[in-house]
């Protein structure tokens, strides 16, 4: 059997996700290793898996993500949950339908992804 280089591989991966358009197959792959490490809305490890599950537009989920750090800044490294989740439905209107379970994890990604220092705050 011939050992295949990475580049073929690679190839492979980018045929099935562009030409068979089935990335739902990545996304159930990625899905599957996320929940093995331990990931949960309660437990979010990736802020990019929480975004993909509640359909976040990565530019959205930034956006958000600066204003919320702008607005920790402005209020003295101090901010509460409602102010947080007010900037996430400004930027994000259909939010006002998320749980609040939805919400927390987006936050939680947020702290553990980009901004630490706001966690005690979640």
């Amino acid at each position: 059997m011939a050992v295949r280089n990475m580049k073929d591989i690679e190839n492979d991966f980018g045929d099935l996700f562009y030409h068979n358009g089935d990335a739902s197959l990545i996304l159930d792959a990625v899905r599957d290793m996320a929940e093995h490490l331990g990931h949960s809305l309660e437990n979010p490890i990736s802020l990019s898996l929480v975004c993909l599950n509640l359909a976040i537009p990565a530019k959205i989920a930034d956006d958000i993500s600066v204003e919320i750090f702008r607005e920790f800044n402005k209020q003295n490294e101090q901010i509460d949950y409602d102010t947080m989740k007010k900037i996430i439905i400004r930027f994000l209107p259909e939010a006002k339908k998320f749980s609040e379970i939805s919400i927390k994890a987006f936050l939680k990604g947020v702290a553990k992804s980009k901004y630490p220092d706001i966690e005690p705050f979640i």
